[in-house]
C-alpha cells in the first residue's frame, strides 16, 4: 500500500511538472475573469452613480441596452445576461490575443482547450505573458501577432460585461459588435473558428443595419453602410494579397532565398498600395497605421482577415438568395444546424 501511494505521488508530481504552463495559464485566466466579475457593475447603477461618465458614454450605454433588447426581440438571439453590466478598464487594455502562422504557408498554429476544442488564438489578461509566449513562437520561426480585444464571448459560461473601451466605437460598429458577440452566445460551432467568426461578423453587420432601419434612423444607417463598404473593400484587398502570397509560396517552395525575397516585396507593395486607394480619410488613416504590422506579423496579419472576412461574399449570396435578405431567418437556420 505504501508503494502504491509513493507511485501515485510521483505520477501526480510528474503531471504537475508536465502541465505547469497550462496550469499557470488557467489560473491567470481565472484571476483575470474573476477581476471582471467582481468589479463589473449593473449598467443601471453605473448610469445613476458614476458621475465621471461623459454624456456620450451614457448615450452609448443606453444604445447598448437598446441594441441588446432589439437583438433578442427582433433577431432571436439568446439573452444570456450578457452586457447588462459595465466594467471600467480605467484606460488600460484588458485582453491580448496571441495568434501565429507558418512563415511560408497559411497554416495557423492551434491550441487545444477543454470543452472548446482546437482554437487558432489564445487570450491573455497579462500582456507580458502573451509577449513571452509570442517570443518563444517567433524563435521557432513562426509569424506572430498580438492584438488587443474590444469584446469577447464566454459562450454563456459567464456574464460578459460591456467594456469601457467599447464606448469609443461609432454607433454602428458598437451595435455590430454587441450583435456579433451575442451570436456567439446563441450559435456555437465548436472548433470551426473561421466559420464561426465570419458568420458572427456578417450577422453583426446586417443586424446593425436592420436595427437602424427599424428604428427609422436613416442618417445612422447611411453612415454605417459607408463605413462597412470601405471595410469590406479593405477586407477584399488584404485577402487578395494573401492569395498572391499563397500562390508564390507554392511556386518557390524549397528555395528559402526566393521565398524570403518574394514575401518581403509582396508585403511592401501591399502596404504601399493603401496610400493610393480612394477611401474615407479616417478609414484610410486607420489602415495605414494598422497595416504597418504587416512588416512584423507577416502571414499572421493577413490570417486575421481570413478568420473574419473570407466567407463574407458567401454569406452575402446566401443571405439574399436562401433567406430573402431576412437576417432573423438566417440566424434561426444556424441555430438549428
Amino acid at each position: 500500500m505504501k508503494k502504491f501511494w509513493v507511485i501515485l505521488s510521483l505520477v501526480l508530481v510528474g503531471l504537475v511538472v508536465c502541465f505547469i504552463s497550462e496550469i499557470r495559464y488557467g489560473l491567470s485566466l481565472a484571476q483575470g475573469q474573476l477581476n471582471i466579475i467582481f468589479n463589473a457593475k449593473k449598467i443601471e447603477k453605473v448610469l445613476v452613480e458614476n458621475k465621471s461618465l461623459t454624456h456620450e458614454q451614457r448615450r452609448k450605454l443606453l444604445l447598448i441596452k437598446d441594441v441588446k433588447a432589439f437583438a433578442v426581440a427582433e433577431l432571436g438571439l439568446k439573452d444570456n445576461g450578457n452586457y447588462d453590466n459595465y466594467f471600467d478598464q480605467k484606460g488600460k487594455p484588458l485582453l491580448t490575443v496571441l495568434t501565429a502562422c507558418e512563415p511560408y504557408s497559411f497554416k495557423e498554429k492551434t491550441w487545444h482547450f477543454p470543452f472548446l476544442g482546437d482554437l487558432s488564438y489564445k487570450g491573455f489578461f497579462e500582456y507580458a505573458d502573451a509577449k513571452e509566449e509570442g517570443i518563444k513562437l517567433k524563435a521557432k520561426g513562426l509569424d506572430v501577432g498580438l492584438g488587443k480585444v474590444s469584446g469577447w464571448s464566454t459562450l454563456g459560461w459567464l456574464k460578459d460585461p460591456v467594456l469601457s473601451s467599447m464606448l469609443n466605437k461609432p454607433d454602428g460598429q458598437l451595435g455590430a459588435l454587441i450583435i456579433h458577440e451575442m451570436l456567439h452566445g446563441t450559435v456555437y460551432l465548436g472548433s470551426d473558428v473561421n466559420f464561426s467568426e465570419n458568420l458572427a461578423d456578417f450577422v453583426g453587420r446586417e443586424g446593425a443595419k436592420f436595427y437602424f432601419l427599424k428604428k427609422n434612423l436613416p442618417n445612422d444607417l447611411a453612415e454605417f453602410e459607408n463605413e462597412m463598404t470601405a471595410e469590406l473593400r479593405m477586407n477584399s484587398y488584404f485577402l487578395k494579397a494573401k492569395d498572391k502570397l499563397e500562390k508564390g509560396y507554392k511556386e518557390y517552395s524549397g528555395d528559402t532565398l526566393k521565398l524570403k525575397k518574394f514575401k518581403t516585396e509582396t508585403i511592401k507593395k501591399t502596404y504601399q498600395g493603401i496610400f493610393f486607394m480612394t477611401l474615407p480619410p479616417k478609414i484610410k488613416s486607420k489602415y495605414i497605421r494598422s497595416a504597418k504590422y504587416l512588416y512584423f506579423e507577416g502571414n499572421d496579419y493577413l490570417m486575421g482577415y481570413n478568420r473574419y472576412g473570407k466567407l463574407q461574399d458567401k454569406f452575402e449570396v446566401e443571405f439574399k438568395t436562401r433567406f430573402n435578405s431576412d437576417i432573423r431567418k438566417m440566424i434561426e437556420f444556424y441555430k438549428e444546424h
